[in-house]
């Protein structure tokens, strides 16, 4: 199969970068990918508190990936505050949590190789945690600390209303 898909044929061939022969070139063989499916590979569970936990197991590496994803965003921005769920989802991660600054988050993660980031956009808000199994409970608690009891250091939100203005 060639890097090009099947009847993407350029308007006007003499206009071609010269990569373009090269990427014309490329060979590979058709993307193998299927949907995990609940039930099967993929395990469901509602907690008592209304949240729904989908796990699907993984040993090949010693990593754990949490993935929250919460149906509020920027859709439901009062008029007038738009971009608060933007601004909330950066602060969630960026402001600490806690009793912990968003320094002390960030040098506790650090030291275990770990990431967490959080986002609100549109239609969700969420975070994302990656974390090697064996720091499992520490990751959690900083995820479950920045999202149950967010600090919102004042000087991290002065510096992100300014970037989200500069946008």
């Amino acid at each position: 199969q060639h890097g090009r898909p099947a009847g993407d044929v350029p308007a006007d061939p003499s206009h071609r970068s010269p990569g373009a022969a090269l990427v014309d070139a490329l060979r590979f063989s058709p993307l193998d990918w299927s949907v995990p499916k609940v039930g099967r590979e993929v395990t469901r569970h509602a907690l008592s508190n209304g949240a729904v936990v989908y796990l699907l197991p993984d040993r090949s590496l010693p990593l754990v990936r949490v993935q929250v994803r919460i149906k509020t965003g920027g859709f439901d921005d009062p008029a007038g505050r738009e971009g608060l769920a933007s601004l909330t989802g950066a602060l969630l991660r960026q402001g600490g949590g806690g009793n912990l600054s968003a320094d002390e988050i960030d040098e506790k993660l650090e030291f275990v190789a770990a990431r967490l980031s959080t986002s609100g956009a549109l239609e969700s808000s969420g975070a994302s945690l990656d974390v090697l199994t064996k720091d499992l409970d520490l990751g959690l608690f900083l995820l479950a600390d920045v999202l149950i009891r967010p600090a919102f250091q004042s000087d991290k939100m002065e510096i992100q209303k300014g970037q989200i203005k500069e946008k």
